[in-house]
C-alpha cells in the first residue's frame, strides 16, 4: 500500500477564537491558543506589554500563572518568557512580574 500525502491539512479554525488583532508575538508564540491566553485573562489592559520595547503581554505574564504553573517573578522572568536573557529588559519586566505574583499566588 503506497502512502499519499495530497490530503493535507493547511490550516483549522481555532477553537477559541480569532487571532485576527492580537499582537503578532503573542500569535507566533501561542498560535491559535493566542485567543484563549487573552481571553483568560483578569488583568487590565491584556494586550498590553509588560514594559517598553517588549514583546510580551500582560496576559501572558497572568497565563504563565494561572496555567503553566510559574511559581514566582523569576519562573515567569526566566524560564516561561526568556525576558531575563537580556538583563536590561529583565530589568523592565520585573516590576510586572511582581504585580502578577502579588496579585495571584
Amino acid at each position: 500500500m503506497a502512502y499519499s500525502n495530497s490530503a493535507r491539512v493547511t490550516s483549522m479554525p481555532s477553537a477559541t477564537g480569532s487571532v485576527a488583532g492580537l499582537p503578532a508575538s503573542l500569535v507566533r508564540r501561542y498560535g491559535a491558543e493566542a485567543a484563549k491566553v487573552v481571553a483568560t485573562a483578569t488583568c487590565k489592559r491584556p494586550t498590553e506589554p509588560v514594559a517598553e520595547g517588549i514583546d510580551v503581554t500582560r496576559a501572558e505574564f497572568e497565563y504563565a500563572i494561572t496555567h503553566e504553573g510559574a511559581l514566582d517573578v523569576s519562573d515567569i522572568v526566566d524560564r516561561r518568557t526568556r525576558i531575563g536573557l537580556v538583563e536590561s529588559d529583565r530589568e523592565r519586566a520585573v516590576p510586572a512580574a511582581e504585580e502578577f505574583v502579588a496579585r495571584l499566588l
